[in-house]
């Protein structure tokens, strides 16, 4: 039971670890995009 145990908790650990990696290059991706989006406008305005 113990080994099972620790198991899991490796594996939510790195499920976890994971999910947090791919949700910060995701919302970094959006800010890019929102960004590019603003200085694209900007450059048409200009």
């Amino acid at each position: 039971m113990k080994l099972v145990e620790h198991y899991i908790m490796r594996g939510t650990r790195r499920l976890v670890l994971i999910i947090v990696r791919f949700s910060d290059l995701y919302f970094r991706q959006l800010l890019r995009t929102a960004l590019s989006d603003r200085s694209g406008k900007w450059d048409i305005s200009s």
